[in-house]
C-alpha cells in the first residue's frame, strides 16, 4: 500500500488493506475529542460555527501526518 495524503486507512486489515476510515479522518476525530470543552468554549464566546472547528480538526490531522512522514 502507498501512503497516501490522507495517511491511508488507520485500520487496515488483511491483504488488501481494509479501506474504511482513514488515518486523516481518525487524527482528526482524536483531536476534536481531545479539545472539545477548548472549541465549546470558542463557539460560546466567539461565535465560533461548527465548520471552522472541523476546518480546526483537519489542520490538526495534516500536520499530524506530515510530522509521521513517510511510513517506513
Amino acid at each position: 500500500m502507498e501512503n497516501s495524503k490522507d495517511g491511508g486507512p488507520a485500520f487496515p486489515y488483511g491483504e488488501d488493506d481494509w479501506d474504511g476510515m482513514s488515518l486523516r479522518d481518525y487524527f482528526a476525530a482524536k483531536s476534536l475529542a481531545g479539545n472539545l470543552d477548548y472549541f465549546l468554549n470558542l463557539k460560546l464566546k466567539r461565535g465560533i460555527v461548527a465548520k471552522e472547528i472541523a476546518d480546526f480538526a483537519y489542520i490538526i490531522a495534516d500536520a499530524m501526518i506530515a510530522r509521521r512522514g513517510p511510513k517506513s
